[in-house]
């Protein structure tokens, strides 16, 4: 099966792909790719296919579930606020901020998005551990709902590159 080059990257795509798997261009002028001919097979092109919707279904997860943590953040956030201790209340705010601008971030650049959501996570930890140690395990049961979103489209992102890095692979490699 033939493959199509993306214009704007350069990654080489399924023949009958729409958009780039690595940048998300759409593929309005495809050209073959020159190492590539016949040489994929119909099952290697199948678990392709399989694997670029299970990259799709899981950005997507990640993304609409980011959705609800833009909204409940900052609501949790407020309603919590007064019991925070007298000098942590500034640098809640900038972690939680820091969590929120990630996931905003992760509907263009996923890997980036989340990356920056998990460094805020991880920052918020860090705050909680110095300002309220005793409180810590209470903060971390409530905000284990923002890893399900940070492992989706951290998966999605590095499946992406695995698969588009294996689209430049030449016909005779083998991993």
């Amino acid at each position: 099966m033939a493959s199509i080059v993306c214009p704007k990257c350069g990654t080489s795509n399924l023949a009958d792909a729409t958009k780039c798997f690595k940048c998300d261009a759409y593929l309005k002028h495809p050209q073959l790719h020159p190492n590539q001919g016949e040489n994929t097979s119909q099952e290697e092109h199948l678990k392709t296919k399989i694997l670029s919707y299970a990259i799709t279904g899981m950005s997507w997860i990640g993304r609409l579930w980011g959705i609800v943590l833009i909204v409940f953040l900052p609501i949790i956030l407020l309603f919590n606020y007064s019991s925070f201790p007298e000098n942590s209340g500034n640098a809640y705010l900038i972690i939680f901020a820091v969590i929120v601008v990630g996931m905003i971030v992760a509907w263009w650049r996923q890997g980036l998005g989340a990356l920056l959501s998990l460094a805020g996570l991880v920052g918020f930890y860090a705050a909680v551990w110095a300002y309220e140690r005793s409180n810590l395990q209470n903060w971390v049961q409530a905000s284990i709902c923002i890893l399900p979103s940070l492992v989706f489209l951290l998966a999605s992102s590095l499946l992406r590159m695995r698969l588009a890095s294996k689209s430049h692979e030449g016909p005779g490699r083998v991993d």
